[in-house]
């Protein structure tokens, strides 16, 4: 049943039936069962989207709390919002009913216990309007009575936006297996007859399904959907992950989504198999240490069947506790299984040492390998593999800045770099390299390295098993050297690169984290009278100092009587009649254009070398603009 007060709008059917006079941009379908204690904050995050051209087709599966009263009350006081009534039928059924009464250009799916970021549709949509791809998604947050933290099914597809790709060249996103952080175009959606599954688990196989058959998806980095992790009232599908038949019915959807990709794009079993190791395995692995000896029969029967499918080369794509918990299932080895996960819940992963093994000989160039030293390593009678223990992907390297100041004309770096795992308890088990490397022309400046013991890095690394006292490290550069030519200074990037060699080992990388203080804000430097130095952290972590060529730099701005008296410099003498072109960034302000006054008293400034030329202008108040440059 369909409600709305008044006249009832017009939805999506069959031909010759009536049609909606007017489309909306996106449809979304919010389906809901007994969440009236967040349904009400769930719909005003949908009210509060600059994305205003849409409609809301609430679902209501049955409730039998006041859930529907919540849903009725927006229903009246929004235009857009529409109610359908049904009994009890599933989250898949309900959402299916929103689709069919659906009369939007795109379509979106929220869950009425969740939140949205209020740019999460204008984002999406607007994408999808540029790029012409056929579906949109973006990163979520889980969102619990502790606040925010970061959802582990999509940690990996969503760390920088991408446009117009697709999971054949991102298979990272076959992880990213939910309907709600995505918007669907319509057309896309009908030709290819998605329609969700009934039961639990729906999400997947159509989510799965669409990354494949999709000419192209836009990837966004920014956050759109907080998933909530709930505090009072049902437990959630997701949170129900212990009872078996939730965990029968986890493993069907997992194989129809296995069963499609083999036929549709076997390329990508692999990288799936590696996926469902990591998630829905790792979640059958959670369950069995502390079911029934019933229930762990048949959680063992769950995973083995799953796990006699998956080619052995899925398994090195898993960090190595995961892979062999996975293996100990998949091969019945129930005993085993259940002491590592004492092993883990002892909390004995943070102490566990690694070995090197194998020995490469003193010409190869082949990287060694190291094992970590897991329950039944090196137990012939159980015959667990060694790859199974194989750890050397996961010993990655760590670089850290921990300082960043001048010493005269010398940008001074400190800071701590090893590789994860492997010890650096005294000077000689590993080596330090640090070069700048210019972002353009990839020429690199080698810079002398002095080492330093540094036995808090080892403190704070969380971890018993490993030393890296010696991680430490100090290198300075003279700012000079950072010119594209000697004496010549164009705009220009140098990134801060690490390489540390040890145990048979190579890594070498970008700086990937700075600590609070001097790191985190470094000081910037003028190197000559035109020339700025700017050392700073980028969002990504990476560490950049760049130099930047500045015509004219505002020093001062106040308000006089009806004008913005702006002072500054500019980089050359300004000539009889020269002006400033002052421009709004936002508002639409027309440019003003404004004489540029010499100050006498002050007339040129000698810095680092060069002559500056100071003025002064008056802009009036009226054009309010908030930026300045010479013109």
């Amino acid at each position: 049943m369909s409600w709305r007060p008044g006249q009832n709008a017009g939805r999506r059917t069959e031909a010759g039936s009536e049609v909606s006079a007017r489309v909306a941009k996106l449809s979304v379908v919010v389906p809901f069962y007994n969440v009236e204690h967040y349904l009400g904050a769930a719909l005003e995050s949908v009210t509060r989207q600059t994305l205003r051209d849409l409609e809301v087709i609430l679902v209501d599966d049955g409730s039998t709390d006041g859930s529907v009263v919540i849903a009725k009350d927006y229903v009246s006081r929004d235009r857009r919002f529409r109610l359908i009534e049904q009994a009890n039928k599933g989250l898949g059924a309900a959402r299916n009913a929103g689709i069919r009464e659906a009369t939007g250009e795109y379509l979106a799916f929220f869950d009425g216990d969740d939140l949205l970021d209020p740019h999460a549709y204008g984002l999406l949509t607007g994408s999808l309007e540029k790029t012409g791809s056929d579906m949109a998604t973006g990163d979520v947050r889980r969102l619990g009575a502790t606040g925010l933290k970061k959802s582990r099914i999509h940690d990996g597809p969503f760390r920088k936006t991408v446009l117009r790709t697709h999971v054949s060249r991102l298979p990272v996103l076959l992880q990213d297996r939910t309907a709600w952080n995505k918007v669907f175009r319509r057309s896309f959606w009908d030709a290819h007859g998605f329609e969700f599954p009934g039961g639990v688990f729906e999400d997947g196989p159509v989510a799965i399904r669409a990354h494949v058959l999709a000419s192209s998806v836009d990837v966004f980095h920014n956050v759109v959907y907080y998933w909530r992790l709930r505090d009072s009232g049902q437990l959630s599908i997701t949170e129900r992950y212990r009872e078996i038949g939730h965990m029968k019915q986890r493993m069907a959807a997992v194989s129809d989504m296995a069963g499609f990709l083999a036929a549709h794009a076997p390329g990508l079993r692999s990288a799936f198999d590696a996926s469902v190791l990591k998630g829905d395995i790792r979640m059958l692995v959670q369950a069995f240490e502390f079911a029934t000896a019933q229930e762990q029969a048949r959680i063992a029967e769950l995973g083995a069947s799953y796990l006699s499918t998956v080619d052995a080369s899925a398994y090195q794509a898993v960090p190595v506790f995961q892979r062999l918990n996975s293996y100990l299932l998949g091969h019945g080895m129930l005993p085993e299984l259940l002491e590592m996960l004492r092993y883990a819940r002892l909390n004995h992963q943070g102490v566990t040492p690694v070995v090197r093994c194998d020995e490469p000989g003193p010409h190869s160039r082949r990287e060694a390998r190291w094992c970590a030293c897991f329950p039944f390593f090196g137990d012939r009678e159980r015959g667990v593999p060694d790859d199974m223990y194989d750890v050397t992907s996961e010993m990655t390297l760590i670089a850290c800045l921990d300082s960043v100041g001048w010493q005269g004309r010398r940008l001074r770096f400190e800071g701590h770099a090893y590789i994860r795992r492997l010890s650096s308890a005294t000077l000689s088990e590993c080596q330090i390299r640090v070069v700048l490397r210019n972002s353009r022309t990839r020429r690199a400046i080698r810079l002398p390295v002095k080492r330093v013991r540094r036995p808090d890095v080892t403190a704070r690394s969380g971890q018993a098993a490993t030393c890296y006292d010696w991680s430490g490290f100090v290198v300075t550069v003279d700012a000079r050297r950072l010119a594209t030519l000697p004496g010549v200074w164009r705009a220009a990037s140098w990134e801060l690169v690490v390489e540390v060699s040890g145990g048979g080992l190579r890594r070498e990388g970008p700086v990937t984290s700075v600590r609070p203080g001097s790191a985190q804000w470094p000081e910037g430097r003028w190197v000559t009278s035109s020339v700025w130095l700017q050392p700073a952290p980028e969002h990504d972590g990476r560490f950049v100092i760049r130099g930047q060529q500045v015509s004219a730099f505002v020093t001062g701005c106040t308000a006089g009587e009806g004008t913005l008296d702006i002072e500054g410099w500019a980089s050359h003498p300004l000539p009889a009649g020269a002006m400033v072109v002052a421009t709004a960034r936002k508002g639409g302000v027309a440019a003003v254009r404004a004489a540029a006054e010499p100050i006498p008293a002050l007339g040129t400034q000698q810095d680092t070398g060069g002559r500056r030329a100071a003025f002064a202008i008056a802009v009036p108040k009226k054009t309010r603009p908030v930026a300045a440059a010479t013109g």
